[in-house]
């Protein structure tokens, strides 16, 4: 029986995109006795509902919102004194997984979430006063942040396999660290979400964005409702609490994002960063939920072809065109959502994925799926 270890900063956590994935990939693994490496994040306690796991190791965090990389060299010291306690055949690990993958005695896979893991520090918030503030930001961390770049480059360099979410985090990869990668896009039960069966369209009145940071493109988000006033927009968030203001409704994360997606008859995902992948994009179509993204990181991998895909992110009239196009003929932006997402189906992901692994460690993983 395969030992294996699973770290990530948020791993305990229904956080975002990354830790569902890992959820995913972690629950299809028969066989194998795993251990689960957590930060355990004050702040997230009683916000933000857990995973369960047969076993597992909550690290107790340092946390800052505005300093990441000062929370990383902290806490840095604090994952270096568990992998003196433990050991493993294997470590699969994400955000960040150079805390981890650099004091493992074995081999290891390294899971890439987000710019961050390819040495990128920059902000994507606008104006003058913003821009002074990450200025004084970052010549307050840029020490901490070369601690990164140092020890990320390290394990770039000592995984046997780097696994990206997209085509486009593969290229940043390869121009980055010059090492190839294996693309394996989020695993999502698309069979599954097929068979859910949403409300009529005429009951779901909500176009809908997932996100509570600037970069997810609230903003834009905002504009666009406000230029819209005949639809209800809908913002879901961790941050949020139901509210209603104007015509656009916030409303928190649910255990079951089917409460939230029976209300949606379209998704925007104006993203200003470099996103990695959209799992949201995907979860969407696959219940035929048409969707429009921003040209930004591996969005455009998530949807069908170029028609649904903003180059302008900036121009709030071409979005609201795009809207009011889609939603003129909307069971065939739906009909064509339902097709594409099929290449995402989670079966064949899992084994291509698991056989990677084999080719780079020598290591089987025995899928249940």
């Amino acid at each position: 029986m395969v030992k294996l270890l699973f770290f990530g900063s948020y791993s305990a956590y229904k956080y975002g995109g990354a830790e569902y994935s890992a959820n995913t990939i972690l629950n299809s693994i028969k066989n194998s006795e795993l251990i689960v490496i957590s930060g355990r994040l004050e702040h997230l306690e009683d916000k933000v509902s857990k995973f369960s796991y047969p076993s597992m190791i909550n690290v107790e965090f340092f946390y800052n919102y505005y300093f990441r990389f000062i929370n990383f060299f902290i806490n840095s010291l604090r994952i270096k004194k568990v992998f003196k306690e433990i050991s493993g055949d294997l470590l699969l690990a994400q955000l960040p997984a150079a805390l981890a993958i650099n004091y493992f005695k074995g081999p290891s896979v390294y899971f890439f979430r987000s710019e961050n893991d390819l040495n990128i520090y920059r902000t994507h918030k606008k104006g003058f006063f913003r821009s002074i503030s990450f200025l004084i930001k970052f010549s307050l961390e840029w020490p901490f942040f070369l601690f990164f770049c140092v020890q990320n480059r390290r394990a770039v360099k000592k995984a046997k396999l780097l696994v990206v979410n997209s085509t486009f985090m593969a290229k940043k990869v390869k121009l980055k660290f010059n090492k190839d990668s294996v693309v394996h896009y989020p695993p999502i039960d698309i069979k599954k979400l097929n068979t859910l069966k949403l409300p009529a369209l005429k009951e779901r009145k909500y176009i809908m964005m997932v996100g509570d940071d600037v970069v997810k493109g609230i903003e834009i988000f905002k504009e666009i409702a406000a230029k819209m006033q005949k639809h209800e927009f809908l913002l879901v968030g961790k941050k949020y609490r139901e509210l209603k203001k104007d015509n656009i409704t916030y409303y928190p994360f649910q255990a079951d994002p089917m409460e939230i997606y029976k209300m949606v008859k379209l998704v925007l995902v104006p993203s200003i960063w470099e996103e990695p992948f959209g799992r949201v994009a995907v979860e969407a179509q696959a219940l035929g939920i048409p969707v429009i993204v921003s040209a930004k990181g591996g969005l455009p991998e998530t949807v069908s072809s170029a028609d649904y895909v903003i180059n302008d992110l900036y121009n709030v009239n071409v979005w609201t065109n795009k809207i009011n196009w889609m939603l003129s003929d909307y069971e065939k932006h739906s009909r064509k959502a339902l097709e594409y997402v099929r290449k995402f189906e989670m079966s064949d992901s899992m084994k291509n994925l698991f056989d990677e692994i084999y080719k780079k460690t020598g290591i089987r993983l025995e899928s249940r799926i």
